[in-house]
């Protein structure tokens, strides 16, 4: 059994090859409006622990509640380093709170791999650590606030 990842979009993408990240066109973060201006803020993630160290990790970058799990604020992917970590920068940031979801698509075949009963197959992980008993964690369990430039860590298991 196998569940597709997010679909990219192409400004994403292109900007991801560039080395650079810009705000997709669409809803503002919480507490944000279009039209206002706000201090941009850097958003580094570290992930650690992609076992095995191959493939791609594909981060995905969350602005709201309403559309957590569904349509992605930013996403962008890279390839995982030889000691199972990847780095990520989202760039230029309204302040406000965000959730990050991160998928080891471990054979690149663009697709989550989840094996047998859906246990077993290539690894996720989402900010905060939040790991409900049963299910996917909600948008506030993975959320966390971005008022300075913000590091944070993310582990897969």
């Amino acid at each position: 059994m196998s569940l597709r990842l997010p679909a990219r979009r192409p400004l994403v993408a292109a900007a991801a090859l560039a080395g650079l990240l810009t705000i997709l066109p669409g809803r503002a973060p919480q507490g944000q409006t279009e039209a206002e201006p706000a201090d941009t803020l850097d958003l580094i993630v570290r992930v650690v622990a992609a076992d095995p160290p191959t493939g791609t990790l594909e981060l995905s970058l969350f602005a709201t509640a309403d559309l957590f799990l569904e349509e992605p604020f930013l996403q962008t992917s890279g390839p995982v380093n030889e000691d199972g970590t990847y780095r990520a920068r989202f760039g230029k940031l309204p302040p406000g709170e965000y959730a990050v979801v991160v998928v080891h698509d471990e054979n690149g075949n663009g697709q989550l791999d989840t094996g047998f009963l859906g246990f077993g197959g290539e690894s996720y992980a989402y900010s905060n650590d939040a790991r409900p008993l049963f299910g996917r964690p909600g948008f506030d369990e993975a959320k966390f606030a971005v008022t300075t430039d913000t590091r944070i860590e993310i582990t897969l298991e």
